[in-house]
């Protein structure tokens, strides 16, 4: 796979080794050169001369380069649990992929342009060497960070206990473990699912103990809960609410009328 220029892009000796290093190497390649020269038209022909996908993140001042990862939605998430909408038990519903991630997990290569990065914040491009480099991140709300192989590493007294995230754990490695005596035990107030569905291998895993999501509530934390209730049902009793996250317009604002003499 070689980019030697096509009927339209005339590219010079130069950069047809620095398009094929690249590709060859399967490592990013930075162009820079005063507007109008063609830097994004570059992507385009690679794309085209190569018979490749063109993937495009055009970076605006307010980019961030967790956009090209990916986005957690956590505001539809909690409208849609409101509602009681199923679609709330599966996390990776609210996982919005950013162009990074559909070019790693592409099938096939593709070309991923990068277009006016400099307009960024200079640790815009830092950001992202690591992810380019190396091509993988994690998704740290649905990475499944415990697997076969780190559960390995663990001793066979060890215990593991997850408060956080259900989905960091990959339950059918955790239940073989269990079963095969590589581990001590397992106690969990989270799932992958909740609740959880009969077929789930940990609901018959030895030394596995799974509590219905109430780590949190400690007797501190419940007295704090109630106390919190207490003093906002107080406060709006007096005409004092707190916390207020629907403001009441002010009389006159945004009436559109206007007066005078």
């Amino acid at each position: 796979m070689r980019f030697e220029g096509t009927s339209s892009y005339v590219a010079t000796d130069d950069l047809k080794l620095a398009v094929n290093a690249s590709i060859k190497l399967q490592r990013p390649l930075l162009i820079k050169g005063e507007p109008g020269t063609g830097k994004t038209m570059l992507a385009e022909e690679v794309a085209a001369g190569l018979d490749m996908p063109l993937l495009q993140w055009h970076i605006k001042s307010t980019t961030k380069a967790q956009q090209g990862l990916y986005e957690y939605d956590a505001v539809s998430r909690l409208r849609d649990s409101q509602l009681g909408d199923e679609r709330v038990k599966d996390i990776t519903n609210y996982i919005v992929k950013g162009v990074l991630w559909q070019a790693f997990e592409a099938d096939r290569p593709v070309v991923l342009l990068i277009d006016e990065i400099d307009k960024a914040d200079i640790e815009f491009p830092n950001d992202l060497l690591r992810e380019i480099d190396r091509m993988e991140f994690y998704c740290y709300e649905t990475r499944q960070l415990i697997n076969a192989e780190r559960l390995a590493l663990m001793k066979p007294t060890a215990l593991l206990i997850n408060t956080g995230r259900g989905a960091l754990i990959n339950e059918t490695d955790l239940a073989a473990a269990l079963h095969q005596g590589r581990l001590g035990g397992a106690g969990l107030d989270v799932l992958t699912l909740e609740p959880p569905e009969a077929t789930n291998p940990l609901l018959q895993a030895p030394n596995c103990v799974i509590t219905p999501h109430i780590a949190w509530a400690t007797k501190a934390a419940r007295q704090r809960l109630i106390a919190e209730v207490a003093a906002n049902v107080e406060a709006i009793l007096a005409g004092r609410p707190r916390h207020v996250v629907n403001q009441p317009e002010k009389p006159g604002r945004g009436s559109g009328s206007a007066g005078g003499r």
